[in-house]
């Protein structure tokens, strides 16, 4: 009997300095995926700040007024010209007249399209 409860806790004491060797080892994997989605993220936010600058070069090279350029931002945001008036507080009226004035500028026939002008490129 004795053998037998000895036998037992050597096995109990093996599975937790098994299972111990097992969650350090999930827990080094754990910091190594951290670390690479820490790097994307960097990465990605680089990337985003750059495209940013892409777009904001392009909507001067078109010679949008800023308000204008905030009313793209927005459409290409997918914003509506409902939702866009209201964080702009002006009449859904402005927003589709500087919409209009966007399209004319961009060369482009509407939100679609402008948005795609931007984005074909990353298919």
């Amino acid at each position: 009997m004795v053998i037998a409860s000895i036998g037992g806790i050597s096995y109990l004491i093996w599975e937790v300095m098994q299972r111990r060797r097992e969650l350090e080892t999930i827990k080094q994997q754990l910091l190594k995926t951290n670390n690479r989605l820490s790097k994307s993220d960097e990465k990605l936010k680089e990337v985003s700040q750059k495209y940013r600058e892409v777009i904001d070069q392009q909507l001067v090279d078109w010679s949008f007024t800023p308000s204008e350029k905030d009313v793209a931002i927005l459409l290409l945001k997918g914003l509506s010209f409902e939702e866009i008036a209201g964080v702009r507080e002006t009449k859904e009226k402005t927003v589709r007249q500087q919409a209009t004035a966007i399209y004319r500028k961009s060369g482009v026939s509407g939100r679609h399209e402008l948005a795609a002008w931007f984005f074909e490129d990353f298919l």
